[in-house]
């Protein structure tokens, strides 16, 4: 971290003696949010210039498996993608980017303003091989990586269940709106599979649940809710999952059907799974005990087979 820090901080005081004048542009009035992998950045800044959106070029060199580097002679920006050895230059002032051998047009210029150089964050979703997300209602840009160890991609595929669902788990964890929280301090974290899918899954932790979907090697959160009592005479809104909600976002999913249920005991440094039926019937198939924090959570149900 520290080499890092230090490599930015040369690469700022290069940049700020680089003289591009940017007489025109205008920022717009109203207040950008960044998400970079799932985080929320204060200290990074989007800009609205024109019709373009910018985003500064450290916002790229905080995704996961990205290096960014400076060329003070030409005024090049280099991006390397450490996963697939790709590289990106970007030229300040000029339309002109580089990706390998191929030339690139960029929508608008790279700029230097106060000493920052921001990019079009379009580019960096196609010339980086990163993904790039617009939240018009919360004006939140979210940027992540789909990079992934070859490892990883390779459990992600896996046929045997508990392998590929423990995979899933380290994925960048992408949310267009701020996480909700209660004064639930809690002690445990449950994860919900339906029966047999690996790329969609509920998180429940602290009193709120999470549904989450996976797709171009992102979990991305499609609905939250804050978990309240099950009101009389009426169904639970995700059936033996959440039975009621007092606040929630995104699109509640429509879901029915057995459940393989993964409990964290982190607080007893154990580990309890099992089966839910159609009817709510729970049967745990085991506890045992963790060795380590970061030991695999979720544990093989018998006779269960991945059906993605």
């Amino acid at each position: 971290m520290r080499k890092r820090i230090i490599a930015f901080t040369s690469m700022a005081m290069l940049l700020s003696s680089v003289v591009f004048s940017d007489s025109i542009w205008a920022k717009d009035s109203q207040q950008l949010f960044l998400n970079i992998n799932g985080d929320t950045i204060s200290d990074q800044e989007p800009l609205i210039i024109g019709q373009t959106t910018f985003v500064p070029i450290r916002t790229v060199a905080s995704l996961p498996n990205t290096k960014v580097s400076w060329e003070s002679q030409s005024k090049t920006v280099v991006v390397t993608n450490t996963v697939t050895k790709e590289v990106v230059k970007l030229i300040v002032g000029q339309k002109t980017a580089y990706k390998g051998d191929k030339k690139l047009t960029v929508s608008a210029p790279v700029r230097l303003i106060k000493g920052t150089t921001y990019v079009p964050f379009r580019f960096v979703g196609e010339a980086l091989d990163a993904k790039v997300l617009w939240d018009q209602k919360t004006r939140t840009i979210s940027i992540y990586n789909t990079s992934v160890d070859a490892s990883l991609t390779k459990k992600l595929e896996s046929k045997d269940l508990s392998v590929a669902r423990n995979a899933v788990l380290s994925l960048p964890r992408i949310s267009s709106q701020k996480h909700l929280t209660t004064t639930d301090e809690g002690h445990s974290t449950t994860y919900y599979f339906p029966y047999g899918e690996v790329k969609q899954f509920f998180i429940s932790d602290q009193g709120v649940v999470q549904y989450i979907e996976v797709k171009d090697n992102i979990a991305t959160t499609i609905w939250e809710g804050v978990v309240s009592s099950k009101q009389d005479n009426k169904s639970d809104i995700i059936p033996n999952i959440v039975h009621s909600v007092s606040k929630e976002w995104g699109k509640r999913p429509a879901f029915k059907g057995k459940i393989s249920y993964f409990t964290d005991k982190w607080m007893e440094e154990a580990v309890s799974y099992g089966l839910i039926d159609e009817n709510g019937q729970s049967s745990e198939l085991g506890n045992i005990a963790k060795s380590n924090s970061k030991e695999d959570i979720i544990k093989g149900i018998p006779g269960e087979v991945r059906k993605d």
